[in-house]
């Protein structure tokens, strides 16, 4: 009985290391498809200008006082890292896949 038992454990554990690495796969590919490593590039690139942004449109754009007042007093996060502009997103609409990643909004959710 005994021996049996290991038996299953041996294929449970292979199943699961298998399907990891199927997970792990879908993951690669989908960070390759939505070039979700290139994010980091395109929001330092934005930082430089971050200053021009006006941000006085932000209730139109569902930005709550008290998260805005939050993120606005954390000086390790950029207002731009956090919450978009509709003007971001006209010049640089490759960002809409990065607001909506850190959103964790599916792709379905967002009308292009």
């Amino acid at each position: 009985m005994c021996l049996y038992l290991g038996k299953i454990n041996i294929i449970t554990d292979e199943a699961s290391r298998i399907n990891y690495r199927l997970g792990s796969t879908f993951f690669y590919r989908k960070l390759k498809e939505y070039k979700i490593l290139s994010f980091q590039a395109k929001i330092a690139a934005i930082l430089i200008v971050k200053d021009s942004s006006s941000w006085e449109d932000r209730k139109n754009w569902g930005i709550g006082e008290d998260t805005f007042a939050y993120i606005s007093n954390h000086s390790e996060l950029e207002l731009v890292q956090v919450f978009f502009q509709p003007r971001l997103i006209r010049e640089h609409s490759s960002l809409l896949a990065y607001y909506r990643s850190i959103a964790v909004l599916p792709q379905k959710a967002i009308q292009y």
